[in-house]
C-alpha cells in the first residue's frame, strides 16, 4: 500500500520535511545517502526525545517503517533532472 506516491506515510513524511535537508550531490552512491538519512534521523530523534521510553518505542517503530533507499533513490534521481 502506498501513500501519496511513496511506499508509506513514514517515508512520505521524511520526504516532506527533509527533501531540502540532504544534498544528494555530496554522496557517491544511493546506498551512502540512504545510510546517512537513516543515521541522521535516528540521531535527531534520539536527541529530541531523550530518555522517554514510550516516545523511544513509538519513534523506533516509525523509523523502522521508513524506506531510506526509496528516499535516496528519488533524491539522487532529482539531480539528473
Amino acid at each position: 500500500m502506498g501513500y501519496n506516491g511513496w511506499k508509506n506515510r513514514a517515508t512520505w513524511l521524511v520526504n516532506l520535511h527533509f527533501d531540502d535537508y540532504f544534498d544528494a550531490s555530496r554522496y557517491d552512491s544511493i546506498e551512502q545517502l540512504a545510510e546517512d538519512i537513516r543515521r541522521t534521523l535516528e540521531d535527531m530523534t534520539e536527541n529530541a526525545i531523550g530518555e522517554n521510553g514510550f516516545l523511544q518505542d513509538m519513534v523506533a517503530t516509525s523509523l523502522s517503517e521508513i524506506d531510506y533507499y526509496e528516499l535516496a533513490e528519488v533524491w539522487y534521481e532529482d539531480l539528473e533532472d
